[in-house]
């Protein structure tokens, strides 16, 4: 990350004299919320660079509040040589304008809803004309694109050169991870239960899987809404739904789990099977979007949707569990320090 941020203060030309001496970068720290990976990006850059955040959208979506946030995001590009976009979302777009406009350079993390197309699950940016003309304003105007994944990148050259797109892999704070306790026979999910998620993320899967296999805790992880939640009850009634917990409480529960499944018909990256895979557990997976840049054949694949081979292969893992090479592999290409 701090290669990309000095690439860009290389080509910055500083007005500020006493600024210039001092040869550091003031950031702006553009989020839409404080999910524990975009929180990791600005540790990184608040142990490096003077850095303000710019809280977008923490009091909701309304014209009054709208406003108040254009205001301070625009006091705070004139304050920064450098805005940190996370995503490609209408505050973005108001960022690398303010950005173009003052002199300024911006950088936008793209975690891939941005460029996803799938308009049979009501999903993605690109799936009408006007977020499609925003996402690629951004990308034109944007200095630099940080994908977080290869498979983003190749959705993006469609909309964006490939000189200004380099791809930078989330990363795990293995510093914050529990200890690997004696695992249990839980398998667990994590995705929203709700109308717009539930079949992206192959809850509906997961939860009819529960219903044969006997002798083993199923539970999801997610926020969930009513409506939603009676419908997949009637699939089985040997489900936890627990709702939305701390991150603390989802990697407590992952260390002692022993099957995680990420069933979705997309996954751009996958952060909650990575950290799974660092706390040691049997990864099922569909082979779909990023998963397999991201876990290689240390996951075990099954059709998206198809409930007998998930079954299958869910019986497997928990009969013949063990504990295996993967936490090093993450290690080695998802660390911190790789990502800094």
């Amino acid at each position: 990350m701090q290669k990309r941020i000095a690439s860009e203060k290389n080509r910055y030309l500083y007005s500020d004299k006493d600024h210039q001496m001092n040869n550091g970068l003031r950031i702006l720290f553009v989020r839409p919320s404080k999910a524990p990976f975009i929180e990791r990006d600005l540790e990184i850059l608040m142990k490096n660079y003077e850095t303000k955040t710019c809280d977008i959208f923490e009091r909701g979506r309304g014209i009054y509040n709208s406003v108040k946030a254009f205001l301070r995001l625009a006091k705070g590009i004139i304050w920064c040589d450098i805005a940190y976009c996370w995503f490609a979302d209408i505050y973005t777009l108001w960022a690398v304008r303010l950005c173009r406009l003052l002199g300024k350079k911006s950088i936008v993390v793209v975690g891939g809803y941005e460029t996803a197309y799938l308009p049979d699950f009501n999903y993605g940016l690109m799936k009408n004309e006007k977020t499609r003309k925003m996402v690629r304003r951004i990308f034109y105007l944007a200095d630099k694109l940080l994908p977080v994944s290869e498979f983003i990148k190749n959705e993006m050259l469609e909309y964006a050169t490939a000189d200004k797109i380099e791809v930078v892999h989330l990363a795990i704070d293995f510093s914050r991870l529990p200890q690997v306790s004696n695992k249990e026979n839980i398998v667990v999910t994590i995705g929203g239960v709700t109308e717009e998620k539930y079949r992206l993320k192959g809850i509906d899967t997961f939860v009819k899987c529960a219903e044969r296999i006997k002798g083993a805790r199923f539970v999801v992880v997610g926020e969930t809404d009513r409506k939603t939640l009676d419908k997949l009850k009637m699939f089985s009634q040997r489900v936890e739904f627990i709702g939305s917990i701390p991150h603390d409480g989802v990697l407590k529960l992952l260390s002692k789990t022993k099957v995680y499944c990420q069933l979705s018909i997309r996954e751009s990256f996958g952060m909650a099977l990575l950290e799974a895979a660092a706390l040691n557990c049997e990864i099922i997976a569909t082979r779909t979007g990023a998963i397999p840049e991201i876990l290689g054949d240390y996951a075990h694949y099954v059709p998206y949707g198809d409930v007998n081979a998930t079954c299958d292969m869910i019986e497997r893992c928990l009969t013949s569990y063990a504990k295996s090479d993967i936490q090093n592999i993450v290690r080695d290409r998802f660390s911190v320090e790789r990502r800094e």
